[in-house]
């Protein structure tokens, strides 16, 4: 694969916007495993806005489970759109990134694509409320399941679309 353009650095995602961190913790460059002249990434990093991200999400949280399930649904089938009219860009980025081979690369985003499909038709089912009858005498209990709340991940290298 020959070498391509540098991503240019757009910041960090905060708040349904691309935000250029207000300091420098430090740099980084990320070079293709499969072509080290090919500069796939290069950028700043500021701990802050990890704060500030979460901050965010946090406050993103109420009003996106108050949108109800069908629009959280017409989001994610938007998504998959997203996904589905990129696949070669997306894939092309994970295999200079990561130095898979192209088509293994496609693959990951097709399983990207998949998921949300999964998520709809499949897992949410299986964080539905379900009762559960004379959990004693004359007493019917539940099981719900409740968010936890935000939190930041570093995500594994070796597929980095999924997360």
């Amino acid at each position: 694969m020959s070498a391509a353009e540098t991503i240019k650095n757009l910041g960090d995602y905060i708040n349904g916007e691309f935000q250029q961190p207000e300091g420098e913790d430090g740099h980084w460059v990320i070079k293709s495993p499969a072509n080290l002249r090919d500069i796939v990434y290069e950028g700043v990093f500021y701990y802050d806005n990890i704060d500030k991200a979460c901050l965010a999400a946090k406050a993103a949280f109420h009003p996106w489970a108050k949108l109800g399930l069908e629009k959280r649904i017409e989001y994610m089938n938007r998504l998959k759109e997203v996904y589905q009219t990129n696949t070669d860009k997306l894939a092309t980025t994970i295999s200079r990134e990561t130095g898979k081979p192209f088509w293994e690369a496609k693959t990951e985003v097709v399983a990207m694509i998949g998921k949300i499909s999964i998520t709809i038709d499949h897992s949410l089912k299986l964080v539905a409320d379900e009762k559960i009858e004379n959990i004693q005498a004359h007493t019917d209990g539940w099981i719900r399941f409740k968010p936890r709340g935000v939190m930041a991940v570093l995500g594994p290298f070796n597929f980095p679309g999924h997360l």
